[in-house]
C-alpha cells in the first residue's frame, strides 16, 4: 500500500490575522454656559462620545436676565475685570482629547472659560474649540482660543446656531464621522479624532 504523507501546512495559512483594535480616547468636554445653549452643545457631545463634562461655573453667578447679564459682561469687558471662578475637578491626566466650548459674549470666548484654560496645562492633549451663538456666528471666539492656546495642538472650531439637540447632525458630522482617522498635524480636525460612538 502507497503511503501519504501529509503535507505540512502552508506558512500562508498560518499566518495569524491581526487585528488592531481600535483606538478610544477620552474625552472631557470643558464648556460654560448662561442660557443653555453651550450645555445643550456639551450633552449631545456626551451623548455621541460617551465624554466627560465638566461646567466651569463664577463663583458669583450673572444675573438671571439676559440683558442685565450682557450689559455687566460688557463693563467686564471693557474694565478687564476677571471674577473668580469655582475649583474644577479635572485632572488632565485623565484625558487625552479637550473639548472646549463656550458661548459667544460681546465677539469673544466667555471670560469664566478663558480664566479657567489659563488655571490649567494642556500642553499634552488634543483639543477642539466650539462656541454657540444667537446670531453673531463664529466672531472672534476662535481667535481668543488661539491666543489662550498658542503652540499646543489645536482641532478646528466648531460654530452652532443656539441650542442643539443630543443627536444633532451637524455635531455628528463634525465631532465622530470618520472616526477611523488619526488626527496628525496636517489634518487637526474634529473627523480625526478618532472619537468612539456610544
Amino acid at each position: 500500500m502507497e503511503k501519504h504523507h501529509a503535507k505540512a501546512p502552508s506558512s500562508r495559512l498560518r499566518r495569524p490575522c491581526h487585528h488592531r483594535p481600535r483606538l478610544r480616547r477620552r474625552i472631557a468636554v470643558v464648556y460654560f454656559t448662561k442660557t443653555g445653549n453651550t450645555k445643550s452643545l456639551a450633552e449631545a457631545v456626551r451623548h455621541m462620545t460617551g465624554a466627560a463634562l465638566f461646567r466651569v461655573e463664577t463663583v458669583e453667578p450673572y444675573p438671571e436676565s439676559y440683558g442685565s447679564a450682557t450689559e455687566i459682561v460688557k463693563d467686564e469687558l471693557q474694565r478687564g475685570v476677571i471674577r473668580p471662578i469655582r475649583p474644577l475637578a479635572f485632572n488632565p491626566d485623565d484625558y487625552d482629547v479637550v473639548v472646549l466650548a463656550t458661548p459667544t459674549w460681546w465677539h469673544h470666548a466667555a471670560m469664566p472659560l478663558q480664566t479657567w484654560i489659563r488655571s490649567v496645562d494642556l500642553s499634552a492633549k488634543k483639543i477642539l474649540t466650539a462656541n454657540t451663538h444667537g446670531g453673531g456666528g463664529l466672531m472672534h471666539t476662535r481667535e481668543a482660543f488661539e491666543a489662550l492656546l498658542a503652540g499646543l495642538r489645536l482641532g478646528t472650531h466648531l460654530t452652532v446656531y443656539g441650542a442643539v439637540r443630543p443627536q444633532d447632525a451637524k455635531v455628528r458630522k463634525t465631532a465622530v464621522s470618520d472616526a477611523r482617522n488619526t488626527i496628525t498635524d496636517r489634518n487637526p480636525t474634529w473627523r480625526g479624532l478618532n472619537l468612539p460612538i456610544v
